[in-house]
């Protein structure tokens, strides 16, 4: 049966959420920025973007985010899931998965699906909650599947980009080189490019490219920020540097995706 269901953005930032222990199984999507589940607010986090927490009922946590910066999240609680999450969950600190843009974006949409009916009582209420409940189950198994079928060497290749792109976006307004990123992976610059290539398909430019892209659209819909500020928070270094950038992703410029999504435009400098 669900218990509750909720999507949207969430001011972790400047206002943590304080651990409790929560009756039910908990299904945690962060969608939009990077959070931490801490297990007291003096806690020390380590923030994360794009990941699916999946929690037993009892377990310890709250939350907290990167501060001045807001995130969007999708949550289910059920009390009662498949015996096959049962199985991956119950480990300390509960299971937590990488997802990918389409995965965010179905989170999202089942979440939005559910909450409508999320507070009444009917028959349909029931059959579309235990449909959704299938639906996060597939995509948990899937993902860790996927992880399970990847060799050593492939893990270890994740591992390394993954210490790369995270560094990149710890130090996002610097815009830091491929030297610096390749410290992080603890590999040299050539096996990097090698390791982008091989795990994500791409070059290491265009993933962080993406990385500076995806920050400055979540800044644009967010806040109010002026698009220098945005701008050299995500390290274009200036506003006509965005705007020209954006203008090539987009085909439209910031304030023209902006306005027609009912923000305010605001001006370049």
């Amino acid at each position: 049966m669900l218990r509750y269901v909720s999507h949207g953005p969430r001011p972790f930032g400047s206002k943590p959420f304080a651990p409790i222990r929560r009756p039910h199984w908990e299904f945690f999507a962060v969608v939009a920025g990077q959070i931490a589940p801490i297990a007291s607010l003096t806690e020390e986090p380590i923030f994360t973007g794009a990941t699916f927490w999946l929690f037993p009922p009892g377990h310890l946590h709250g939350w907290k985010g990167q501060p001045r910066k807001r995130c969007r999240v999708a949550v289910f609680q059920y009390d009662h899931i498949p015996q096959v999450l049962e199985r991956l969950a119950k480990r300390p600190g509960g299971l937590a998965l990488h997802l990918k843009p389409a995965e965010k974006r179905r989170c999202n949409a089942l979440a939005r699906e559910l909450l409508p009916y999320a507070w009444g009582e009917s028959e349909f209420k029931e059959v579309l909650s235990e449909r959704i409940l299938l639906d996060l189950t597939l995509l948990i198994l899937r993902a860790c599947d996927a992880d399970a079928g990847r060799s050593p060497k492939a893990n270890e290749a994740l591992m390394r980009v993954q210490s790369a792109e995270k560094r990149f976006r710890a130090e996002l307004r610097f815009n830091p080189p491929l030297a610096h990123l390749a410290v992080a992976a603890g590999v040299s610059e050539a096996q990097l490019r090698r390791l982008f290539w091989q795990v994500r398909g791409r070059s290491p430019s265009a993933v962080t490219h993406e990385i500076r892209m995806e920050a400055a659209l979540q800044l644009l819909q967010d806040s109010d920020q002026k698009l220098a500020s945005i701008a050299l928070e995500c390290g274009f270094g200036s506003a006509s540097n965005f705007c020209q950038a954006f203008k090539q992703l987009k085909g439209q410029t910031p304030g023209e995706w902006r306005r027609r999504r009912g923000s305010p435009p605001r001006p370049a400098t």
